[in-house]
C-alpha cells in the first residue's frame, strides 16, 4: 500500500476570515449585576458532502463505473431539482450516515489568494467559479478534495446573489503574511482640548512560490459613532477605502520570492476626558 504525506491540516478549517465593521465610540461605565445565563439549546449543523466539489476544486473529473453518480439523472421540477439513480445501491441500516455520490461536475475557475493579517497571519487559496448555476448546488459544509487530497471543510453558499462562487481551498503556508503594529508612529496625545490617537500598521507578504501569484490584503479603520470622534486616515499605502465599512483593500500580482509591504495609518480625534471604545 502506497502512502502519501501532506503539511496541510484538515482539521484546522477552510472558512475564509471576514471582516465585520470596526466602530469606534466611548466607553460606558456600568455597575455589573448578576443575571442567570438561559441554557440555550445545542445548534443542530448538517453537514452536506458533496462530491463535484472536490471536482470543481482539483479540475479533474472522477470516473468510477461503481459509483451512482454514473447513473444517477437529474430532472427539474418547478419547485425543486431532482436526482434519479437508476441503479441498486445497499445502505446498511446501522443508523449512520453514508455517502452516496449523485454527480460528478467539472467547471472553469480562476485563482487567487484572499489575506486578512487582522484575523489570520494566513493566506488562503481561493477558487473563483464561473457558470455554478447549472449545477444546482444546496448550502451547507462541503468536504474539500485539492488534487485529490483532503485539505478540510467549508461552508458552501449558493445562495448568494453573485455570478461567480468562492470557494476556500484552505492555507498555502509558502506564503508569508506579517502584520505589525509600528510602535514609532502609534502615539497618544493631549491637546488643547482634544486627545490624538494615532494607530500605524505594517502588512508584509513574501511569495515563496516559483510562480507569479496574485492577491488581495484586506484590512480596515473604525467608523466614529459620535459626532465628536474623528478618524482620518493619514496613509492607505494605495489602498481601496470602502468609505462606509471601513474596509481598506489593496490587489497585486506579485513574483516569485518577492516581498511587498503596506502601511496602514489613521488618527481618532476625540474630546479630553473621555474613554474610547473601540469595538
Amino acid at each position: 500500500m502506497k502512502i502519501s504525506c501532506s503539511t496541510g491540516n484538515p482539521t484546522q478549517g477552510n472558512n475564509l476570515p471576514q471582516l465585520t465593521t470596526w466602530y469606534v465610540g466611548y466607553y460606558n461605565y456600568y455597575y455589573e449585576r448578576d443575571y442567570k445565563k438561559a441554557e440555550s439549546a445545542p445548534a443542530v449543523e448538517d453537514d452536506m458532502t458533496l462530491s463535484e466539489v472536490g471536482q470543481i476544486a482539483s479540475g479533474a473529473a472522477v470516473k468510477d463505473l461503481n459509483t451512482a453518480a454514473n447513473y444517477t439523472t437529474q430532472v427539474q421540477t418547478i419547485a425543486n431539482v431532482q436526482f434519479d439513480i437508476d441503479l441498486k445501491y445497499n445502505i446498511p441500516s446501522d443508523g449512520k450516515g453514508h455517502i452516496v455520490s449523485l454527480k460528478s461536475q467539472t467547471l472553469p475557475s480562476d485563482y487567487n489568494y484572499l489575506i486578512v493579517p487582522k484575523l489570520e497571519q494566513s493566506a488562503f487559496l481561493i477558487a473563483r467559479i464561473t457558470n455554478w448555476e447549472e449545477v444546482n448546488l444546496l448550502p451547507g459544509n462541503a468536504n474539500i478534495y485539492f488534487d485529490n487530497t483532503y485539505v478540510g471543510k467549508t461552508y458552501l453558499d449558493p445562495l448568494a446573489l453573485n455570478d461567480t462562487l468562492s470557494l476556500s481551498l484552505g492555507r498555502d503556508k509558502s506564503i508569508e503574511v506579517k502584520r505589525k503594529m509600528l510602535s514609532e508612529k502609534s502615539t497618544d496625545k493631549i491637546l488643547s482640548t482634544n486627545n490624538k490617537k494615532t494607530m500605524a500598521f505594517e502588512i508584509s507578504v513574501r511569495n515563496g512560490k516559483s510562480i507569479t501569484t496574485e492577491i488581495i490584503v484586506m484590512d480596515q479603520i473604525p467608523i466614529s459613532q459620535n459626532n465628536d470622534i474623528k478618524v482620518e486616515v493619514t496613509d492607505l499605502g494605495k489602498g481601496e477605502l470602502d468609505e462606509l465599512s471601513g474596509f481598506v483593500t489593496w490587489r497585486k500580482k506579485i513574483k516569485s520570492k518577492e516581498l511587498v509591504t503596506y502601511n496602514l495609518e489613521f488618527e481618532i480625534t476625540y474630546p479630553k476626558g473621555q474613554t474610547l471604545s473601540m469595538n
